[in-house]
């Protein structure tokens, strides 16, 4: 969708997107603040299994250019698997598990956390890559 708005070119002064589904990677954060100098993105990330948005990722001109999908919502921690690079989350609002399938439910969560099943990892700043 950004990429289609950014064909448009019809600047505003000044807007916010919210986004989710997809990172947005630095190289098209770029191009719409170029193109929109009073944008602002807010990327969500977050899973139908945790209840929550668990990252948020604020970008504007000048601002937030890594690649990242951000920082950790407030009430949710994340780690990595050291051994698989799997994100886990421990959401507040997570789900217990899966309504008649152990076998699924115990393959997802490892000690408390859930397996989102996405690789990252965790910078020293606290965002999640």
């Amino acid at each position: 969708m950004l990429r289609m708005l950014l064909k448009q070119s019809r600047a505003r002064a000044r807007f916010t997107v919210l986004t989710g589904g997809e990172p947005v990677c630095a190289g098209l954060r770029a191009k719409v603040f170029g193109a929109w100098r009073g944008a602002e993105i807010y990327s969500i990330y977050g899973l139908t299994e945790s209840g929550t948005c668990d990252l948020f990722h604020h970008g504007s001109a000048g601002r937030g250019a890594a690649d990242t999908l951000g920082r950790p919502a407030p009430g949710v921690s994340v780690k990595t698997d050291p051994v698989t690079s799997d994100l886990l989350i421990r959401a507040p609002y997570a789900m217990l598990g899966y309504l008649d399938m152990p076998d699924v439910t115990a393959a997802t969560f490892s000690g408390g956390w859930l397996r989102t099943g996405d690789m990252a990892d965790t910078l020293p700043e606290g965002e999640v890559r």
